[in-house]
């Protein structure tokens, strides 16, 4: 779970959970216990929805998600040429052993 009072200000952090054809997404804001769920759809139309509200946000927003078979590359590809900072975080590991969290920043 994502400590509150560790998010940087004006920092919006993103985890995205990538399956075959649709995704989770769990935007956490700061200074805000709620947090946005949203699901989309691998496809264009969903992406351009998720890049929109992204944008909107007043905030640097900074995005995780597991690399999951080849199932995030056409939208890790659409983030990245949206200007986002991407992490690729490994598998259950870091909720399993966080000292060993090992992220690689794309």
């Amino acid at each position: 779970m994502i400590n509150i009072a560790s998010i940087p200000t004006k920092q919006v952090l993103v985890a995205i959970d990538i399956a075959k054809s649709r995704h989770e997404v769990l935007i956490a804001f700061p200074n805000k216990k709620r947090r946005k769920k949203m699901s989309i759809l691998s496809n264009k139309k969903d992406y351009d929805r998720l890049v929109s509200y992204l944008q909107s946000l007043d905030a640097s927003v900074s995005i995780g998600f597991e690399p999951t078979g080849n199932y995030h590359r056409t939208l890790v590809h659409y983030l990245y040429r949206a200007g986002f900072e991407l992490w690729s975080c490994p598998g259950i590991v870091p909720l399993l052993k966080p000292h060993i969290l090992r992220t690689r920043r794309i």
